[in-house]
């Protein structure tokens, strides 16, 4: 499989025609349709319907395109991280990284890994843990940072730094820390991941859970938190990054309920230079602040 046909061929697709993509990529659009009737002979099967002046994608167009944007993708990293050491840079991490968990270190450990090795440079993809999963098994990044608690099926897993969940509200606690049990007759917005478990550990704690909200981010729990919709779960320092003095914050004093910051990356990829000297790095400084508590 050619990759210029591949190219191509999304350009059709994302444009909708053979005219639109061949003015996009400065090609004849007569060579254009030859050169997609040649890819459909190559590949055995029909990309595009033809209606009246409209391409429409088949069903194998479609499947075709979701396997040509990560190709592609990692194509063109792999191009750029090659064009950064030819340049005498060290290379490029491309970092997945969830809202609770990825700016905790952005703002300390990644700080002082830049001061160390100004010549790396950083690509960010803000997801959620459930989107960063295939994103490192396509290749499409090398790490993310996420919170447990994850599927760790397919991935090497490297602990950091564990903390208590929270509860914040508009309405005021009676006292910094608490046990779950007091905070029983509250309507909660929590992460999905962390739906089972809660149900779970409110049940050893003696009730069962009103939930208002289910979402996939911190900012989500705390922006329905802010508007007097329930009671949120985050990690407790989530409510550092995002500091809201209309919330009232809690710890919950409950061992089960404790979160650690991690980095994943795929259990069957090399990680690049870079990316394994960010790993080494990160890992150590976390051991070494563990250590000196």
């Amino acid at each position: 499989m050619n990759l210029t046909r591949l190219e191509n061929f999304k350009a059709i697709y994302e444009d909708g025609s053979v005219s639109a993509a061949a003015r996009r990529l400065f090609i004849a659009q007569p060579a254009l349709s030859n050169q997609l009737r040649a890819f459909e002979a190559e590949l055995g099967v029909p990309l595009f319907e033809r209606k009246s002046s409209a391409l429409c994608p088949t069903a194998a167009g479609h499947a075709l395109y979701r396997r040509a944007v990560q190709i592609l993708s990692v194509v063109h990293a792999s191009e750029q991280e090659m064009l950064q050491y030819r340049s005498g840079v060290k290379g490029v991490i491309r970092l997945g990284v969830v809202s609770s968990g990825g700016y905790a270190l952005l703002t300390s450990d990644i700080r002082a890994f830049r001061a160390r090795f100004p010549s790396i440079r950083f690509e960010i993809f803000d997801r959620n843990t459930y989107a960063l999963r295939p994103m490192l098994q396509a290749g499409l990044i090398d790490i993310a940072i996420v919170r447990t608690p994850f599927d760790c099926e397919g991935l090497r897993v490297h602990l950091l730094e564990g903390e208590p969940m929270a509860a914040v509200s508009l309405e005021p606690f009676s006292s910094n820390s608490l046990p779950l049990a007091s905070l029983a007759n509250r309507p909660f917005i929590l992460y999905r991941r962390f739906e089972r478990l809660f149900h779970e550990v409110c049940a050893e704690a003696g009730f069962a859970p009103e939930i208002a909200c289910i979402n996939d981010d911190a900012r989500t729990t705390l922006t329905w938190a802010r508007a007097g919709l329930g009671t949120g779960l985050v990690p407790l320092n989530v409510t550092r990054l995002f500091p809201d003095p209309a919330l009232h914050v809690c710890a919950i004093d409950c061992e089960l309920l404790y979160t650690h910051t991690a980095l994943i990356h795929s259990a069957d990829a090399e990680l690049s230079s870079a990316a394994a000297c960010f790993l080494d790095a990160i890992t150590r400084t976390s051991r070494e602040r563990a250590s000196s508590t």
